[in-house]
């Protein structure tokens, strides 16, 4: 997962807001973790329990199977319901900051 400055930060909240989109940062393990949030080789594990006969996963390595990469062997949608369960069941957002269905 990239790192990101303040201002691009700021960029993808307004573009999300003008879309009528919520945002997601994480912002840490240290953060995350406290919060409820796994650690990236602990949502490595559930990609791989979950998702075991997408062949772009099975195509990769041992090696190659970092959360990143594994992350980007999902499409969009099954990333996004894979985090809004970590998201919306921790303890950094309040019942009604969850993501939209």
């Amino acid at each position: 997962m990239d790192t990101a400055t303040i201002e691009d930060l700021a960029y993808f909240m307004k573009k999300a807001k003008a879309n009528n989109r919520s945002s997601i940062f994480f912002l840490g393990a240290g953060a995350s973790r406290t919060g409820g949030i796994p650690l990236a080789n602990e949502i490595a594990e559930t990609i791989l329990a979950e998702h075991a006969d997408n062949p772009r996963i099975n195509k990769l390595t041992a090696e190659d199977k970092t959360y990143a990469k594994l992350m980007n062997c999902l499409d969009p949608n099954e990333r996004n319901e894979l985090l809004k369960g970590y998201v919306n069941d921790s303890k950094i957002t309040s019942p009604t900051s969850t993501l939209p269905s």
